[in-house]
């Protein structure tokens, strides 16, 4: 092979790294999101057990003037 050649292998092979991160980049970045959403579902359901457990709290406020 020629130098033009190795030029060109050496190009795609670069290009071909440059988008397997570019897709590794936004499978993490969905992944993150997918994972806040989990948070956020189970901060809510934490919220709700909470109350199911002791429904009292929280409901009233005692206020003395």
């Amino acid at each position: 092979m020629d130098i033009a050649a190795y030029s060109v292998v050496f190009s795609q092979a670069k290009l071909a790294q440059n988008v397997g991160v570019s897709v590794l980049k936004m499978a993490m970045e969905q992944a993150e999101g997918q994972m806040n959403d989990m948070l956020k579902i189970m901060q809510v359901n934490t919220q709700l057990m909470e109350r199911a457990v002791m429904p009292h709290l929280g409901a009233n406020i005692n206020v003395k003037v």
